[in-house]
């Protein structure tokens, strides 16, 4: 046996190739698909049976479940799609991936592929240069050449690996261990980071006769886990909802690997008798959609269990201070735009809460500032949080939006500065507060009383339409709020100046307590802009 015999150079070319071609599959459909896929996805993912078809049928046709698993992470984090209903997607995208393997088991070695591939080259090549203006026409060029690149490495593999068949003897592999097998394609996975590439090795080397079929089938069950490591070790390190999608697709395929291993024998008794796939190379691909279709099937019946699992396996860790844009993608711009909504809602809800403390001592020993409350403090943490909020605002805003999207992450922003600017204009006057709720005199104890209870009102009503789901019916609502905080800034304002001349023996200047109210109205103002904003948010996101 001569290994020097074997074309390295020829076979790695093809698998250049081969990963080439298949990014530009991706690429290319990954842009003439663009919302139509994400609005599938969304829509699909209202059963478990349904998500799993999800994933099969969106990683059969876009031939990337790299890219499925990325619309899954970013649509999980968003809170769009749930955890189970993800997990199923990417438990349909394993399924979805063996296609390829058919596709080049029926057609690319039963053809003269290098007269097939030049046409898709050809049209490929001269549509990019062309077309280039054109988007649309661009990218099905792109298509196009990908088909040829992918068949035209496979070429380079058959040849390079047929060069080597003629001098090496298959009794070398002869009782073998197949767990060395399993091992090999695993590794080889774990390297190239594409099962189908894998398979398209395998598949050149069976049909050049230099590996046994059984070896085959082993190393093909070692590929599909080999291709989890990147996704695992991604996750590590990384947000809860991306730890647990990942580590979910890690054992989904590790149970699949067991299972198809250790019942190798009956699994391919079933492959060629039962089945009736004999050809060996359509047998292998037969083989692997088989144990892949046994795995979804088990875990689909039992996806909520596995997923409560998963859950209580990988606890979240709570960092920050968002809670959906941990789990979004900035790159997929739909579910980003979701989760800057959501998180808007979050935040106004956090700064009233603390407004709630600074004006009417609420909460102070309840979780949100615990016992030990500090206003500043707080503060502090409603600036990090705003910061957290803009820093995905501005790498969202860098990546693909439609109108809508501009606009409503330009509404989402503008709400949560006006919701902090709420808090500011409160924090800067607490000192003012507590000194006048100290006071003895009466008319200043209910000039107090009056404030306390007028913004336990205004803050009621803020919580109240804020929790409302739908879109606000009544049109005056803004509009009322915004003179009702006017009418009782002016007529206390009219107060003081009329008992003005008792100010100065309390020790507290006249100055002092007119700016603690401007603060008052002006806090209250930032917040009704902040709710007006939630309202067009709301209009704009509502279906037609």
């Amino acid at each position: 046996m001569h290994f020097d015999s074997i074309d390295g150079w020829k076979v790695l070319a093809g698998l250049g190739l081969f990963l080439f071609g298949m990014f530009m599959l991706e690429e290319a459909l990954k842009k003439l698909s663009g919302r139509a896929f994400k609005k599938f996805l969304r829509k699909q993912t209202g059963n478990p049976v349904r998500a799993v078809l999800a994933g099969f049928f969106s990683t059969a046709i876009l031939q990337s479940s790299s890219l499925v698993s990325l619309m899954v992470l970013a649509f999980c984090g968003a809170g769009i799609i749930q955890l189970k209903n993800g997990i199923g997607i990417i438990i349909g995208s394993n399924l979805g991936t063996t296609l390829t393997g058919w596709i080049v088991a029926t057609f690319g070695f039963k053809f003269n592929i290098e007269s097939f591939v030049m046409p898709f080259l050809a049209i490929g090549g001269l549509g990019l240069i062309f077309f280039s203006k054109s988007e649309k026409l661009s990218n099905v060029s792109k298509l196009i050449a990908g088909f040829g690149f992918l068949f035209l490495g496979l070429e380079y593999m058959k040849s390079g690996i047929s060069d080597f068949s003629s001098a090496f003897d298959i009794s070398t592999f002869q009782g073998k261990p197949l767990i060395i097998f399993l091992l090999l394609g695993f590794i080889l996975s774990g390297i190239i980071q594409s099962s189908s590439a894998v398979m398209v090795i395998v598949l050149s080397a069976l049909d050049a006769g230099i590996l046994p079929f059984t070896s085959a089938v082993a190393m093909v069950i070692g590929s599909d886990l080999g291709t989890t490591l990147t996704a695992l070790i991604g996750s590590i390190g990384g947000n809860t909802i991306k730890k647990r999608a990942g580590f979910s697709h890690f054992f989904f395929n590790l149970f699949t690997s067991v299972i198809a291993f250790i019942f190798i024998h009956p699994l391919l008794y079933f492959v060629n008798n039962i089945l009736g796939f004999e050809e060996k190379l359509i047998a292998l691909v037969a083989f692997h959609s088989t144990f892949n279709l046994l795995g979804v099937l088990i875990f689909t019946l039992l996806l909520a269990q596995f997923a409560k699992l998963i859950t209580i396996l990988i606890k979240e860790k709570r960092t920050g201070f968002s809670t959906y844009l941990k789990t979004a993608t900035p790159s997929v711009s739909e579910a980003s735009v979701e989760a800057l909504k959501m998180e808007s809602h979050l935040f106004i809800e956090f700064v009233l809460r603390f407004n709630k403390q600074v004006i009417c001592n609420e909460e102070k020993n309840g979780t949100l500032f615990g016992s030990d409350f500090s206003y500043l403090e707080e503060y502090e943490k409603i600036k990090k949080y705003e910061s957290e909020i803009a820093s995905f605002y501005a790498k969202t805003q860098q990546g693909e939006l439609i109108e809508s999207e501009s606009k409503i992450l330009s509404m989402v922003i503008l709400s949560v500065r006006n919701a902090s600017l709420s808090a500011k204009y409160l924090k800067d006057i607490e000192h003012n507060l507590n000194e006048l709720k100290n006071l003895t005199e009466e008319y200043l104890q209910e000039l107090y009383s009056e404030i306390v209870f007028y913004q336990k009102t205004f803050y009621t009503h803020i919580d109240a339409v804020l929790n409302v789901n739908e879109v606000f019916t009544d049109e005056d609502e803004i509009p009322d709020l915004i003179a009702k905080n006017k009418e009782f800034s002016n007529k206390e304002m009219e107060l003081i100046y009329k008992k003005s001349a008792k100010f100065k023996t309390e020790g507290i200047e006249i100055s002092s307590v007119l700016n603690m109210l401007m603060e008052i109205y002006n806090s209250n103002r930032s917040m009704i802009r902040a709710l007006s904003e939630i309202r067009q948010i709301n209009a704009l996101a509502k279906p037609a």
